[in-house]
């Protein structure tokens, strides 16, 4: 039963967009991220070994997204054609802009890193008595004393 039910899945979802998600020295865990397609429409998980597959119904331009809680992924455009060019050559990739919707051509399959870390909360600077000279109400009353 659990096989038909996999076999008339993978018919539904005619193409299979993978990649895998490289941690490039980064602290990232595979079981935080999230691999959604035209903003959840589609969505899959990302294995131990950081590799995914999401399955596509036809072909078209999708928005393929990471989401990981502490590390920002950048967007990526997918261009699924039926016809092969190419043996193996039927996805485009390119990454996304807001203003242009697609920017640069990346290679298939994908290889996807952060592009920076969150940051939650703002470190608060250090105490620095020079702040305090440099404040208009102390530079004033230095100045009223200064000439009288």
């Amino acid at each position: 039963m659990l096989k038909l039910f996999t076999l008339l899945c993978a018919s539904a979802l005619a193409h299979t967009i993978t990649g895998i998600v490289d941690k490039k020295g980064s602290p990232l865990e595979f079981q935080h991220c999230k691999i959604s397609v035209n903003s959840g429409e589609f969505n899959a998980l990302v294995d131990n070994s950081g590799r995914f597959q999401v399955g596509v119904p036809s072909e078209g331009t999708y928005k393929l997204e990471v989401h990981h809680v502490h590390y920002y992924f950048e967007p990526v455009v997918v261009e699924v054609m039926d016809e092969e060019f190419a043996p193996g050559k039927h996805m485009k990739v390119f990454l996304f802009s807001l203003k242009e919707g697609r920017d640069y051509r990346l290679k298939y399959p994908l290889e996807l890193e952060p592009s920076s870390k969150f940051q939650y909360f703002e470190e608060k600077a250090p105490f620095d008595p020079l702040v305090y000279l440099k404040n208009p109400f102390v530079i004033m009353i230095g100045m009223t004393l200064l000439l009288s």
